[in-house]
């Protein structure tokens, strides 16, 4: 078995760019979701909410 190291990891996120953005929008509360009403034009989406 051969080792394997991790040396960073990312990610995409609407709190933010980097980990300093998305740590004060965690700790502010921020909620990133909203409603996509001009979604209602694609007939069998079942949701209107992105992020």
């Amino acid at each position: 078995m051969k080792r394997v190291v991790v040396t960073g990891m990312g990610g995409i996120c609407a709190l933010g760019q980097d980990w300093e953005q998305i740590k004060a929008s965690l700790l502010a509360k921020h909620n990133c979701v909203i409603q996509m009403d001009e979604w209602d034009r694609y007939p069998g989406l079942n949701t209107r909410l992105a992020a």
